[in-house]
């Protein structure tokens, strides 16, 4: 059976070992380029053991100690192989390496161990030596022919088919050198099928694996930047999406503030304005039947409601101008509107004020208006039909609101229908402002007001903002 090829066995060793020391280096260097491909650096450590063992049979072959010239080289080569499934396990991704294929291995190579070290010279050695190969290598051949994802399946089945060509060189000089004529050991060199097909095997082998790892890693490479590129597509549609809605929603928001304010301006117009003309009309029909006395008492009222109503209009017109209101503006109005209902009245008026305005504005021009408006009710059903002789207003300022309290000694709320009205209205305008009106009664009537500086409008905007984003970002 010797083989009738005659070739130079130590130089294609030579040349199956320098092919090893290439390999080694392209997979550093794809290692390099590459650091978080899934099972690189098992590859890379895979070639650096052959690369390392292989050159070792063919420096210390016609040596004397077993340690250097089989043990090491065989174990660096199984640790190639070990390492050849790890990297074929950690690029499928969805699997663990198995247990049991490394207690095998380590029995296998333990009996191994103890044949080179008592029996040096048994031809029975290669059936340990190959199957300890073998099982490394068929488990990476059935790991990359498991690979399903489109785009890898060639190139992984490309590699597996080259490694399952180099088991069966390894499963063919497994089973021939034991049984090879009738020598009782075969030397590494020796000119003969089985060593010569292995040589070339690791010569061929080589460079396939090489050449499917790099197409494996290439076209892995193309998925995740058409995966990448597919979710920041994706992700530009979802946040175009978002913006979208929340300009319909910012939208939708202006038109529903804007319709509020309109209706706010169509209130305080209809309760300022409105009720100052149709008592003007009134008083202005009750004139023509009227004495002199009768109505020149007419005519002062007439007067007084007329600059009311001119005040009312350059209120409204500093308001539409400005768009806020000082507090000192507010104070102020609400002490002079004070002072003229108790000299209408005859009530003995009291005014208190506890610490100090803030610095900012009241906000909102007409949310100013719309917070006198609810006091002068206050004042009006005090003085016009409580039948009070004594009122006192209490004004204190806290960090976040303003508490108004409004007293006096009459005979209390609720006594007939416009007071009924004017509750209403109170407490419309307070829960507008996101405010709240508690009544007291009992001797006269006490009516706390709480009302914070920020009107609901601003803080609704506010939070309905956060919750919008966080939802559309969380679509």
């Amino acid at each position: 059976m010797r083989s009738k090829v005659k070739l130079d066995l130590p130089t294609v060793t030579l040349v199956a070992g320098i092919l090893s020391l290439l390999q080694a280096a392209a997979f550093t260097v794809l290692a390099r380029i590459n650091p978080k491909m899934p099972g690189i650096r098992w590859w890379m450590a895979s070639s650096i053991s052959f690369a390392l063992g292989l050159p070792m049979f063919g420096v210390w072959a016609g040596g004397d100690n077993p340690l250097l010239a089989s043990i090491l080289p065989t174990l660096l080569n199984a640790s190639g192989t070990a390492c050849f499934y790890r990297g074929a396990v950690a690029f499928g991704g969805a699997r663990q390496a198995a247990r049991w294929p490394f207690r095998v291995a380590a029995g296998l190579f333990a009996i191994y161990f103890w044949l080179v070290w008592f029996h040096p010279h048994l031809p029975i050695r290669p059936l340990l030596t190959s199957p300890l190969f073998l099982l490394f290598l068929l488990l990476g051949v059935r790991e990359l022919w498991r690979e399903r994802r489109e785009g890898l399946m060639f190139s992984a089945r490309f590699t597996a088919l080259a490694s399952l060509l180099f088991c069966g060189v390894l499963c063919y000089r497994g089973l021939a050198l034991p049984f090879l004529g009738n020598d009782l050991a075969i030397p590494l060199f020796a000119d003969v099928t089985p060593q010569i097909l292995t040589f070339l095997g690791v010569m061929i082998w080589t460079p396939l694996w090489t050449f499917g790892a790099i197409l494996l890693i290439n076209q892995r490479q193309v998925l995740e930047i058409r995966r990448t590129a597919e979710e920041t597509t994706k992700e530009q549609e979802l946040r175009a999406l978002a913006e979208r809605e929340l300009a319909r929603l910012e939208r939708e928001r202006m038109a529903e503030r804007l319709l509020h304010e309109r209706r706010k301006i169509l209130r305080d117009l209809h309760d300022g304005l409105g009720g100052i003309t149709a008592n003007l009309t009134l008083l202005a029909g009750m004139g023509r039947n009227a004495g002199a006395d009768e109505k020149a008492e007419l005519l002062v009222r007439i007067e007084q409601l007329a600059a009311e109503g001119n005040q009312e209009v350059r209120m409204l017109l500093d308001v539409f101008e400005s768009q806020t209101v000082r507090w000192e503006d507010v104070i102020q109005g609400l002490r002079n509107y004070g002072d003229k209902l108790a000299a209408a009245h005859a009530l003995e008026w009291k005014w208190q004020q506890r610490g100090e305005p803030p610095e900012m504005p009241v906000g909102e021009g007409l949310a100013a208006i719309s917070m006198m408006r609810a006091i002068k009710e206050a004042l009006n059903n005090a003085g016009r039909h409580a039948q009070a002789t004594k009122v006192t207003v209490s004004l204190r300022f806290f960090p976040k609101a303003i508490a108004i309290v409004v007293s006096d000694d009459g005979i209390g709320l609720g006594a007939g229908t416009r007071s009924g009205r004017g509750m209403e209205n109170m407490r419309r305008r307070v829960v507008d402002l996101g405010g709240r009106l508690r009544v007291f009664r009992g001797k006269g009537s006490r009516l706390s007001f709480m009302i914070p500086f920020e009107t609901p409008d601003e803080i609704r905007s506010e939070l309905a903002s956060g919750e919008e984003l966080a939802t559309l970002r969380a679509k």
